[in-house]
């Protein structure tokens, strides 16, 4: 009982399996803050093994550099890569935290097409 992960966190409903990297992202934009242990909950309902994998993605996702820094070295692949995980959370992601992800969107598609 004492380990059930609260309400807030059983938010993600998808019905095909989400990647670590979209699960932190979905709660770096809705604004929830995870702990490590919470992780671990949040890592098994999601059918992953690591909850530590989970947060350590979570805390690198939780800094807008991270996000939507430009890769080094560059590549315009790499940069692709990010806007496909960005795009693939963007519904998943709660209607008034959208707008956020579509802006640092555009930002990598800046990058993108300046190389």
């Amino acid at each position: 009982e004492a380990n059930k992960v609260p309400k807030k966190h059983n938010e993600i409903d998808s019905d095909n399996k989400l990647t670590v990297s979209q699960i932190a992202l979905i709660y770096v934009y809705n604004k929830v803050v995870i702990t490590r242990s919470e992780a671990v909950e949040i890592a098994k309902t999601n059918k992953h093994e690591s909850g530590n994998n989970l947060y350590n993605t979570y805390v690198k996702f939780s800094s807008r550099a991270n996000r939507v820094g430009k890769p080094y070295p560059f590549t315009p692949k790499k940069v692709q890569n990010k806007i496909q995980l960005l795009e693939s959370v963007l519904s998943l992601v709660k209607t008034d935290k959208q707008t956020q992800v579509t802006d640092e969107i555009n930002t990598l598609k800046s990058y993108d097409t300046s190389e």
